[in-house]
């Protein structure tokens, strides 16, 4: 009778650690799911943005990493990266030739696990006269 009680309490402590980790476990991918879309929402931004700038400034747009703002009802590069909330945004200009630019949109955030998360897309724009 002992050890049919001792059986019995060990598989509810499992049960029951077994639950926790379930229900802990899944809110972390539910938070890092939503981390991602809002990364996600943060980069197409910046691909717009940089998309517009450089069809306007083709010429003046130099390559290298770049941030960018929204002043005076249009895009602008600022600085090297450009932040909102807890997400870094940078982006990279790279000129494939004279017709063609590369750009590619990282969006870095923090993790509590120090787990290195991003949110990278790359688009090609040209300059077909």
């Amino acid at each position: 009778m002992l050890i049919e009680a001792l059986i019995g309490l060990a598989l509810l402590a499992l049960s029951v650690s077994f639950g926790v980790i379930f229900v802990f476990g899944g809110q972390d991918i539910i938070v890092d799911r939503i981390n991602s879309l809002d990364a996600g929402i943060i980069a197409k931004e910046g691909v717009g943005a940089a998309e517009n700038i450089v069809k306007s400034n083709w010429s003046s747009v130099s390559d290298g990493n770049h941030g960018v703002i929204f002043s005076n009802g249009s895009w602008q590069f600022a600085s090297t990266s450009d932040t909102n909330g807890a997400y870094t945004r940078t982006l990279n200009v790279r000129t494939i030739d004279a017709y063609q630019k590369e750009i590619t949109v990282t969006v870095t955030w923090p993790d509590p696990k120090n787990r290195s998360l991003q949110y990278e897309l790359t688009t090609l724009v040209t300059n077909w006269q």
